[in-house]
């Protein structure tokens, strides 16, 4: 038994495939919160909206020059 957990797209084939064959049941689906990537020595969270990318000045855009 595998206790541990995996990402899963919510409309992925395998979700399908579980919920079709009444495997749910024994499981439990979460949303993810967020999303987050390591690069640099350092964790950012992924923007999920254009205020977010601008925010967080990741974004080449988000210098007054457009340049990063």
């Amino acid at each position: 038994m595998d206790l541990i957990p995996k990402f899963l797209m919510a409309n992925g084939q395998l979700v399908k495939l579980l919920i079709h064959t009444g495997v749910t049941r024994y499981l439990e689906f979460k949303s993810v919160e967020g999303s987050y990537v390591y690069k640099g020595g350092k964790i950012s969270k992924v923007p999920v909206d254009e205020r977010e990318a601008l925010a967080s000045g990741e974004s080449p855009f988000s210098s007054p020059t457009g340049v990063g």
